[in-house]
């Protein structure tokens, strides 16, 4: 997709991706009751959807706009949540960095150059280990390092590999076709 060449498009993407963003987030199943703070959501499938779709630095713009007006007040978050302490509590890591994940996924995934499976399966896999591992850092301020991981990380794991699968098959077909699309 990626707009570069017509801004009222660019913009339109932009939005786009962070209501996909909101929707997403408050597309979540609560684990307190487990004993695990974080709810798991769909955004990391958005985060990394946006950023194949809309490319490194579109995608980071809509991550930035996503989380600048959770902060400031509007219930864009998972749960309804709200405000600066969210960015600054156990989920602002994984929060936070949406930006870098979106933005290494739309840089290995550019469908107008030679994006090859293989290369969007490396963007995929690394923006998920950033998410992740971005995370768990934050958390690390809250608990202890193996609390961290295996209320933090662990129960996530499966949930983020099968995300990508997703993310995967998706943007591979979206690709296949922009690529039919494309005169030659």
């Amino acid at each position: 997709m990626q707009f570069r060449k017509n801004p009222i498009m660019s913009l339109l993407g932009v939005i786009a991706a962070w209501y996909f963003l909101v929707i997403s987030g408050n597309l979540s199943i609560d684990l307190s009751p487990l004993g695990i703070e974080i709810p798991i959501t769909l955004q990391s499938l958005a985060v990394l959807i946006i950023g194949g779709l809309l490319g490194p630095y579109l995608s980071a713009a809509a991550v930035l706009a996503y989380l600048f007006t959770g902060a400031y007040g509007f219930t864009t978050f998972a749960n309804g949540a709200y405000g600066y302490a969210v960015l600054a509590g156990k989920t602002g890591g994984f929060l936070i960095s949406f930006i870098p994940a979106a933005f290494f996924v739309g840089w290995f995934n550019n469908p107008k150059t030679d994006t090859t499976s293989l290369k969007l399966i490396k963007g995929i896999l690394g923006g998920t280990g950033i998410i992740l591992i971005l995370g768990y850092m934050r958390l690390l301020k809250f608990l202890d390092w193996d609390i961290a991981f295996t209320k933090g990380i662990l129960p996530f794991i499966p949930g983020a590999l099968f995300k990508g699968l997703i993310a995967f098959l998706l943007l591979n077909m979206i690709n296949k076709l922009l690529q039919l699309r494309t005169p030659e």
